[in-house]
């Protein structure tokens, strides 16, 4: 049961650092995007 819950705990981590590496990509992609149409 420990072992168990332990893991589901891992694997809804790893879900969550997915999603917020997610978001940062894309929020980084937007600011260069944004940049790079500021400056043209």
């Amino acid at each position: 049961m420990e072992n168990t819950d332990k893991e589901s705990k891992y694997f809804r981590a790893k879900e969550k650092v997915a999603h917020v590496k997610k978001f940062y990509t894309g929020l980084t992609t937007y600011l260069m995007f944004m940049a790079l149409l500021a400056g043209a």
